[in-house]
């Protein structure tokens, strides 16, 4: 939540949303990994901030800290 200095409405002009800077296709994966198809095709700056919590640690528990370059905390 470092680069968007934790707003969960953050949005940059490289295409990436929210909190945990987002970009859709990633958000998708992540929704239906998740078992949250519900998610999909939501702009991740428009999603609850519950839900963007619950997605980032889906992320980091799928696939680590390389989506974030190994820059979360």
């Amino acid at each position: 939540k470092a680069e968007s200095h934790d707003d969960y409405t953050a949005v940059n002009r490289h295409g990436y949303y929210g909190a945990y800077q987002f970009n859709q296709g990633t958000w998708d994966r992540t929704a239906r990994h998740a078992g949250r198809p519900d998610l999909a095709g939501v702009r991740p700056d428009r999603a609850s901030p519950a839900d963007q919590d619950l997605l980032a640690s889906a992320l980091l528990s799928w696939l680590g800290k390389t989506p974030w370059h190994d820059r979360c905390r």
